[in-house]
């Protein structure tokens, strides 16, 4: 009588397997074990970008506003670096005006 053996994904234990089945297997064929360890590490990943937030909302907005304006820089300057320099200065000092204005405007008298 010849056994077979089952190697790599087919090896998942089954009723009639028993112990000696569940022994040969690693920890991440298991499909209960893995969706924990998915499961915590999916908690992990947002306890470390709320514990970040102080360092990473700023580089976001920062990369967000450079997205935005980068086309309207580079429609303003056309190629000239003088001009670029002077359009994406021209355009954070519009950019602060316009908050501190909006800033002033919705304080309490």
């Amino acid at each position: 009588m010849a056994s077979t053996q089952r190697t790599g994904a087919d090896s998942t234990p089954n009723s009639s397997g028993g112990f000696g089945e569940w022994a040969r297997l690693h920890l991440w064929q298991i499909q209960p074990i893995r969706d924990v360890l998915l499961l915590l590490a999916v908690f992990g990943l947002i306890i470390l970008g709320y514990k970040a937030s102080i360092v990473t909302v700023p580089l976001l907005l920062a990369l967000m506003l450079a997205y935005l304006f980068e086309p309207v820089v580079r429609r303003i300057a056309r190629g000239n670096p003088t001009r670029r320099k002077l359009a994406a200065g021209g355009l954070i000092l519009s950019v602060l005006v316009f908050v501190v204005v909006l800033a002033a405007a919705c304080l309490p008298a």
